[in-house]
This record gives C-alpha cells, sequence and structure tokens, in this order.
C-alpha cells in the first residue's frame, strides 16, 4: 500500500523478530519514508497507540476474534479494521463480508470489514 500511496504514514507491527528485521529491511532498501516497523505483539502497544490509526488491516494468523479488542483500540473514530479472511463465510459479530477478486480469473479472497 505504500509503494501505491507514498504519502501514507504506515506502521506495521510484527511480533516475530525475523519477519519484523525482514520489513524494516524492504523499507530501507525501498526507500520508502514515513514507514516503520514495530516488532512486537498488537496487545503490547496497544495502549501506547491508542486511536492513533484511521485503518487497520491486518491479516489474521489466528482468530480474528481474539485480535479484534486490541486492534480496535488503535484505530480513531470513525475508522476501520480490514482483516484477511478465512475461505468461507462464518458470522461476524458487528462486521460485514467484502468479497474481492482475486489475482487469478473466477478467484476471490474474502474480507472481514469492522467500521468504527
Amino acid at each position: 500500500m505504500k509503494i501505491v500511496l507514498p504519502s501514507l504514514d504506515v506502521t506495521l507491527i510484527e511480533s516475530r523478530l525475523r519477519r519484523a528485521s525482514f520489513l524494516a529491511a524492504a523499507i530501507r532498501e525501498l526507500g520508502l519514508s514515513r514507514a516503520r516497523v514495530v516488532s512486537t505483539r498488537v496487545e503490547g502497544v496497544a495502549e501506547e497507540l491508542l486511536g492513533t490509526f484511521g485503518a487497520v488491516v491486518m491479516r489474521c494468523a489466528g482468530g480474528m476474534e481474539d485480535l479484534l479488542p486490541s486492534v480496535s483500540k488503535l484505530v480513531s473514530p470513525g475508522g476501520v479494521i480490514v482483516c484477511s479472511g478465512p475461505p468461507s463465510r462464518k458470522t461476524l459479530q458487528g462486521g460485514e463480508w467484502v468479497e474481492v477478486q482475486g489475482y487469478k480469473a473466477g478467484r476471490t479472497r474474502l474480507f472481514a470489514v469492522f467500521r468504527v
């Protein structure tokens, strides 16, 4: 997203040190300004970054329901949380499913969208 929208401020939160190091190296190599990596779990920075972001985009490495309470603290009022979804729909509390055309013809991706 940062490459397509260079004026966007981006904070990447990654709990795994190896992945965080890779992301930081990619930011440096690509010369992306106003982008940073925070190497910790989202629960560890939710209070510090309270209401900081207009949008949070996350790839769920586990149940999104477990992460939503912490992630929702990061989003300012009127913001949005977008979660990559499972291959099939399940009931969402307070969100809606959005289906997007995939990169291969005939394939789609599901995203759960929550408005704050």
